[in-house]
């Protein structure tokens, strides 16, 4: 399964992370002194340095193109990959994170999980795919469709393990054929994980920007990218980058090179790997740009999502994206 290779990934960015920290102690012991005798030039050399290696922390690594509930998703586990939230920003459209929760079915699905085992509930991989993509009327991606289905599991210990949130009773919903829906021990799921979600943001220190929009995605010479453009009240700003993690819908011209997917019964989206990765028309990757949340939610459902399918979704290709963009980031130092 693909958790098992984000696993995989997770102990290689760990490393590479304790690395840099490595070399950060040394670079602290280094810079200890204790001679009394240290000019004032010194110190003034020393206090510069301090304010450029400030201004290198807080250096834009990752942009997420959105302030929808994936994009939170995102920049959440980015964070929980290494990545500093000093260097990540969220570039939202509005002036509030997740309204796109507002709307969604109040459930989380997943196939194969010791609560069906524990009430004697038969389901698997193929049952579930298939209540999905009758649900969506056979319109969707089929091959995003079973990446949401197989990484179901990873959605509903992503709510109880980082936010903290208690899950109820399991129960069987409008288009499931059988009991697969996780609703909030108490309250409404959706109002939960999004109370939880900007918490977290808050608490990490992440950074957001309201009330704007992004324009461009600038790359170099080898088609990598290097830079987003942003217009916000006070103007336009190009922040450089080294990944984009695009969520909201309204971004879809941005991206002119992305593959997308064009659904006749409602609006288009981009096409993404099993990583997140946003394809070119050739289906190769395109490096530094990922998917996640409305942008590619088309692709996924068709038609309609299936109950409870749309916050799986959300968290599924939110955690893929965050979790591929930091190795990215982390693999491109």
């Amino acid at each position: 399964m693909r958790r098992k290779t984000f696993k995989n990934r997770k102990a290689v960015a760990a490393a590479a992370l304790l690395g840099t920290a490595v070399l950060a102690g040394c670079q602290g012991s280094q810079t200890a002194r204790t001679d009394e005798s240290s000019t004032e030039a010194e110190s003034q050399q020393q206090t510069e340095a301090s304010s450029e290696d400030v201004k290198e922390e807080k250096k834009t690594e990752l942009v997420i193109a959105g302030g929808d509930g994936a994009g939170l998703v995102a920049a959440i586990q980015a964070a929980a990959e290494g990545l500093d939230p000093a260097s990540i920003r969220i570039i939202a459209p509005g002036s509030t994170l997740g309204e796109d929760m507002e709307n969604m079915a109040p459930y989380v699905n997943a196939y194969n999980t010791q609560e069906q085992f524990d009430e004697g509930i038969e389901d698997d991989f193929e049952i579930y795919l298939a209540d999905t993509v009758a649900a969506g009327e056979n319109t969707g991606r089929q091959e995003m469709a079973s990446y949401l289905v197989e990484n179901g599991e990873m959605a509903v210990d992503w709510i109880r393990e980082t936010l903290g949130i208690e899950l109820g009773a399991i129960s069987q919903q409008e288009g499931s054929s059988v009991a697969r829906s996780y609703p909030a021990a108490e309250g409404n799921l959706n109002e939960e994980v999004r109370s939880a979600m900007t918490d977290k943001i808050e608490e990490l220190g992440i950074e957001v920007t309201y009330n704007a929009e992004v324009t461009k995605a600038a790359y170099n010479e080898e088609g990598i990218l290097e830079s987003v453009t942003i217009v916000t009240e006070d103007g336009e700003e190009t922040l450089p980058c080294t990944a984009l993690v695009a969520t909201d819908l309204a971004l879809l011209p941005v991206f002119e090179n992305s593959q997308v997917y064009e659904n006749a019964e409602g609006p288009a989206a981009l096409i993404v790997s099993d990583c997140a990765e946003q394809l070119d028309e050739s289906g190769e990757m395109i490096p530094g740009l990922y998917a996640a949340g409305p942008v590619i939610e088309a692709a996924v459902h068709g038609n309609k999502a299936l109950a409870g399918n749309e916050l799986t979704s959300m968290i599924v290709y939110g955690i893929t994206a965050g979790t591929e963009s930091s190795i990215y980031i982390s693999d491109s130092q």
